[in-house]
């Protein structure tokens, strides 16, 4: 069977939330892309497909874009949900 590369993307970004979980943790966007040379922009949007059928979470980080943080906002991953 052959994945797309949007199949190939979504399962390596799954693998490295995986392999950190930890209930307390986040995972930066930017960690996974690094680690999987997955295009930063093509991850987001399949984090957030991932996100819209609740397998995963996001936040904003610490510089979010929020009325006293004049910073540019970036998602922050909390893992796969436990059932």
């Amino acid at each position: 069977m052959k994945l797309s590369l949007r199949g190939e993307y979504a399962l390596r970004a799954v693998q490295v939330l995986g392999e950190n979980y930890h209930p307390q943790r986040v995972i930066q966007i930017q960690t996974i892309t690094q680690q999987q040379n997955i295009p930063k922009r093509f991850l987001e949007q399949i984090l957030n497909d991932l996100k819209s059928v609740g397998f995963v979470e996001s936040r904003r980080g610490i510089a979010g874009s929020g009325p006293d943080g004049g910073g540019r906002a970036e998602k922050w991953i909390t893992g796969l949900y436990q059932p």
